[in-house]
């Protein structure tokens, strides 16, 4: 709150009287209306002896004015002005970190506007019922419509919640897929497998909302937002690495008669040397086998061969960055 100037007390200090000063914000002079600075600027003006600016450092006083009245006021200002340049520089960041956490809130939430509205649109014929078929036909839309965020376009503080939309995209998608699998089987279908599937998609938007609505806070939750899509970007690399690393096992496999065993990070790389120092191995058999990858962003992803040849996808800090809710991202 602004706080008001004390007029009637004799003993408050005085601020310099309104006029054109050298600006502490840059080159030229700005207009001081005797309160604050305005938006008036203009040229400096040939150098003269003046009354300290606001902000400025003034030169000592003469020393005959010491010992007098006008010393003690001048001293005073002093302590003032330094004061008056240290909160207008503190407003000057703030506005201006508030103005950019602002537009790229404004630009986020109108790229992703489509989408947030499509999967609530699909979110309220859930509440009400549909049958499967309607409910693939909407989830293709709803695809449709993510598919058209323009990914290069989004500013880098956006990519946490297209991330948090995709996760809800992907549960919707593997609902629509476990359903028609029970249609086309026959079989009867587990109705707590595809609803738990809903439910994680309704947290991910949940999360998407919270992370757009963080980035109109200011200059710390862009920060905070833009290092969780450097988290995204990161764990996405080691997504990929580990699919690499996938396929070196097979191949490796099919080297050694169709047996996993014997098999280590140096030799996983001398058939793919892209992959990764920090790549492991944790166990390998003759069908099963388990390896991890670690992300940069300090989550790591774990691919395990089950006996079988089941393939179970895991990642270790649930809900954070490129790893879902359900700690599974395969």
């Amino acid at each position: 709150m602004a706080q008001e100037r004390d007029n009637d007390n004799p003993a408050a200090p005085q601020l310099p009287a309104p006029g054109w000063y050298p600006d502490p914000a840059g080159a030229g002079q700005r207009w001081w209306d005797g309160e604050r600075w305005t938006e008036q600027v203009g040229p400096l003006p040939p150098a003269r002896e003046s009354e300290p600016p606001p902000g400025a450092a003034p030169a000592a006083p003469p020393a005959q004015s010491v010992g007098g009245g006008r010393g003690r006021r001048f001293r005073v200002g002093i302590a003032v002005l330094a004061v008056v340049l240290v909160g207008g520089l503190v407003a000057l960041i703030a506005s201006g970190s508030g103005d950019d956490a602002q537009a790229t809130y404004a630009e986020c939430q109108r790229d992703t506007r489509p989408t947030f509205a499509a999967m609530g649109e699909l979110g309220s014929h859930l509440d009400v019922g549909v049958v499967q078929a309607d409910y693939a036909a909407e989830v293709g839309d709803v695809q449709a419509t993510f598919d058209r965020l323009d990914s290069p376009r989004v500013p880098p503080a956006c990519a946490p919640v297209v991330g948090a939309l995709g996760e809800a995209m992907d549960s919707y998608a593997l609902a629509s897929s476990e359903w028609n699998e029970c249609i086309v089987s026959a079989e009867e279908c587990a109705e707590g497998s595809t609803q738990s599937l809903w439910l994680e998609a309704d947290r991910a938007i949940a999360r998407a909302r919270h992370r757009l609505h963080s980035l109109a806070a200011g200059g710390d939750a862009v920060a905070a937002a833009e290092a969780e899509a450097a988290q995204v970007e990161a764990d996405a690399l080691a997504k990929e690495q580990g699919q690499t690393a996938l396929v070196a096992m097979e191949t490796y496999a099919t080297d050694h008669q169709g047996s996993y065993e014997g098999v280590t990070p140096g030799k996983l790389r001398s058939i793919e040397p892209s992959l990764p120092a920090g790549l492991e191995v944790a166990e390998a058999g003759y069908e099963y086998f388990s390896i991890s990858i670690p992300s940069k962003g300090g989550n790591w992803f774990e691919i395990d061969r089950e006996i079988g040849g089941e393939l179970v996808f895991k990642c270790g800090e649930t809900g954070r960055a490129g790893c879902p809710g359900n700690g599974q991202w395969g």
